[in-house]
């Protein structure tokens, strides 16, 4: 409250200006205030109260201040000239970083439109059925991405410009960025993780760029020469490790035992019993039949078909599952092991690399976990989702969905107390069920890194980064050594 009250206008100095625009004083400082109310615009998607010190302690030469910046922002206003909006809310400096970095992201939300547009109607190509609602559910999806994305770099750039962010960006230095950077700290007084100074890394590299590539309102370029801004190469905080073969089993086991609604006394003892658990299994099968599972059952089936689903068919738990439809999916035959087995064949409507674009197959077991979607869904359609169709039926729910199943997922980790990887202490979630099959196939499968990666649309690099980090280097020995 006492820092509020320092910087609260002080009711006696408090009076209008030009109708719309206030000037007063505050206990902090002995100079005069302005503020006024900047409408919406692309720029301010809410609008933005606009307060600024006129560095002035006479009210005369303070009011002229005051008038010219606030009449500079009617014209602006009138001629929707964004440039000059922006350029207000950043009167002292001439082309401060906060102001070239408002312009920036302008321009990148300009570019998101374009890519969701193109990326809408290369969808409705591979989908030339689709309704106008399909087709505008799909790109509604895509939009709300990018605005949250946007959401994200303006609250990064507001960060930035609490430190330097006045400074004209001529005089900004790539030792000011990294020094920024590496003083970031959470709530809780730790370092930022190395992604997350990557991220803003990024933004002040992207920004020095366009302010290179750009000029200001004279004509001349805002930067004269490109700042080179690195980023780490250190990238174990965007490593998922997989699952021990022990946790894995302790999370399908668990996954059953909800599944089943069973208590944990209960797992335990129907274990030990072969014949009894076989009992528990027709009944459960039985009820799923014939559609008279209870609600918690039918809930955690699932749920425990789509963890299944996510490990046995390589896709990615984020877009590529939640968004496969009945359409993109069919049974095939393939020769495994000399003998020949279904598989399932899978195509995502939208993969998450453009170069990665074609089919992939999944493991035999997934086949009859998709039969299982099928009963689960009477009469489905090509155009619904595999799993939790009824529950999240759009593309725009579908992020929803994603979210709750890593909820409900992680859920299980807590309980089983899987949560944090043995070996290196980090957090596990859904997207490891991803890690845990490839680097399972590359311990036990006969198939080279490069077909195991291309199977999973990946590259061999990504593979020995991110997915193979913690493969059981003796199996892979034994593979290599042997002359079979």
């Amino acid at each position: 409250m006492k820092n509020k009250s320092r910087h609260t206008p002080i009711k006696e100095t408090l009076h209008q200006v030009l109708g719309k625009m206030k000037m007063y004083k505050i206990p902090a400082s002995p100079n005069w205030y302005y503020e006024f109310w900047i409408g919406k615009c692309k720029l301010f998607p809410k609008g933005k109260r606009e307060r600024k010190s006129t560095d002035e302690t006479k009210y005369t030469i303070a009011k002229e201040i005051a008038t010219e910046n606030y009449m500079t922002y009617l014209s602006a206003k009138k001629n929707n000239n964004i440039k000059q909006i922006a350029k207000v809310s950043n009167m002292k400096v001439e082309n401060s970083f906060e102001y070239v970095g408002q312009l920036f992201l302008v321009q990148k939300r300009k570019d998101d439109d374009n890519k969701v547009e193109a990326r809408t109607n290369e969808a409705f190509k591979k989908n030339p059925h689709w309704t106008d609602i399909q087709k505008e559910d799909y790109k509604s999806k895509l939009t709300d991405q990018k605005i949250r994305e946007h959401k994200r770099l303006k609250d990064m750039l507001n960060d930035m410009t609490l430190d330097f962010g006045k400074k004209d960006v001529k005089e900004i230095t790539k030792q000011d960025i990294l020094n920024f950077v590496d003083s970031l700290k959470t709530k809780d007084n730790r370092p930022y993780t190395d992604s997350s100074k990557n991220k803003y890394r990024t933004l002040a590299k992207q920004i020095l760029n366009y302010a290179y590539d750009n000029t200001d309102d004279k004509g001349e370029r805002f930067l004269n020469q490109l700042i080179y801004i690195p980023t780490t190469s250190n990238t174990s905080q965007n490593y998922n490790p997989p699952f021990t073969t022990i946790n894995f089993d302790k999370i399908t086991l668990e996954l059953k035992r909800r599944m089943y609604d069973v208590s944990n006394k209960e797992i335990l003892k129907i274990l030990k019993s072969p014949s009894v658990f076989k009992d528990l299994k027709q009944d459960f099968r039985d009820k799923f039949l014939k559609h008279t599972l209870s609600n918690t059952q039918e809930i955690w089936n699932e749920i425990h078909d789509s963890v299944l689903f996510i490990y046995g068919s390589f896709l990615r738990s984020g877009s590529e599952f939640t968004e496969m439809r009945f359409k993109d999916i069919s049974i095939q035959d393939l020769i495994v092991d000399s003998k020949k087995q279904k598989v399932l064949q899978l195509r995502p409507i939208a993969s998450k690399v453009k170069t990665y674009d074609y089919d992939t197959y999944s493991m035999p077991f997934c086949v009859s976990l998709f039969k299982d979607t099928m009963i689960r869904n009477e009469n489905y359609k090509p155009d619904n989702f595999v799993f939790f169709n009824h529950s999240y039926p759009t593309y725009k729910r579908r992020n929803t969905f994603g979210k709750w199943l890593s909820d409900k997922f992680r859920e299980v980790l807590e309980f089983t107390d899987t949560r944090h990887d043995p070996k290196t202490g980090q957090t596990m979630s859904l997207r490891c069920l991803r890690n845990t099959a490839l680097t399972r196939r590359r311990e036990s499968s006969n198939a080279n890194p490069f077909d195991i990666a291309s199977n999973a649309r990946t590259s061999t690099e990504m593979l020995n980064r991110f997915y193979n980090r913690q493969v059981d280097r003796k199996k892979i020995a034994s593979k290599v050594l042997s002359f079979k």
